[in-house]
């Protein structure tokens, strides 16, 4: 899944590497871990999440149309992980979309 390049400053920092492990737990309470890699080129990053992002799409059967939002975590938080993540899916009602929150 390609991240906006605008997301970079709220992830842990590369240190010069190109990849950094993330930790997202969903509204269960399970953790999710993802890898984020950037591309070598300096100037256009480019970041995208890879290894454990399937698995997650698999286990949450998301579809064309769901929407998959990050949210940074406070420092308190109980599970280490610094974001929660969250599935929004998207429902067709007599032709009219509508979005659910799906826990």
């Amino acid at each position: 899944m390609a991240v906006p390049t605008k997301c970079l400053k709220s992830l842990p920092q590369f240190r010069g590497g190109r990849e950094i492990d993330v930790q997202a737990e969903d509204a269960r309470g399970q953790l999710w871990s993802f890898v984020c890699s950037i591309r070598r080129a300096t100037r256009y990053k480019k970041p995208v999440l890879s290894k454990g992002w399937r698995r997650f799409v698999i286990a949450k059967g998301l579809q064309v149309g769901d929407m998959v939002a990050f949210y940074k975590r406070g420092a308190g938080a109980s599970s280490g992980a610094r974001f929660k993540i969250k599935v929004t899916r998207e429902v067709k009602v007599f032709g009219a979309v509508f979005g659910y929150s799906k826990l």
